[in-house]
């Protein structure tokens, strides 16, 4: 039906591509928190109108949010970086509609900060009021030891063309034998 927010972009004989006209943002500001008690059901919690409503679904030991608007406006929007700047009137939370996933970490003007599960499988970030830059990245957790070892066997692979390419002088060379001898 046409209420459900979605809508046929292509179809053919192989299957289908539908747009959800209704869907929110991948950054969006919550000027309210709805607690999620342990054990709660999230997933229904996130379906309520309430959730709908400027608010995100938090864990209970959160701080709340100030109830007070924010503009977010997105700087960079790639796979593995997200950057936004945020206008916020008072404290609330940047949520983006991505998971928490390991290697992903996030700065607030530089300084790191926590991200939380938020929304049954999204992630948010507290921010306070004022003007903040927002940035979220992904690193792979093997990243650096990878570096490492990479780095290493060029390093080797070098080294060893270069100790193939001169003539080895393994041997001791005793002195030329005499002609006539």
């Amino acid at each position: 039906p046409a209420a459900d927010g979605l809508r046929v972009v292509q179809a053919s004989v192989s299957g289908a591509v539908w747009e959800r006209t209704r869907a929110l943002p991948r950054l969006r500001w919550a000027s309210s928190v709805i607690e999620v008690p342990q054990g709660a059901d999230s997933l229904k919690l996130a379906s309520t109108s309430a959730a709908k409503a400027g608010a995100v679904l938090l864990a209970s030991n959160v701080d709340h949010a100030a109830g007070a608007r924010a503009t977010v406006t997105p700087l960079s929007d790639g796979p593995d970086a997200v950057e936004a700047k945020v206008q916020a009137q008072g404290s609330g939370y940047l949520v983006v509609a991505d998971g928490l996933q390991a290697g992903w970490g996030v700065t607030v003007d530089g300084a790191r900060a926590k991200l939380l599960d938020a929304d049954h499988a999204l992630v948010a970030v507290a921010v306070g009021p004022g003007s903040h830059v927002v940035r979220l990245s992904y690193r792979p957790a093997n990243l650096r030891p990878g570096l490492v070892l990479s780095a290493l066997a060029v390093a080797g692979l070098l080294g060893l063309g270069l100790w193939r390419r001169h003539p080895r002088e393994h041997a001791v060379r005793g002195e030329p034998e005499d002609a006539e001898g």
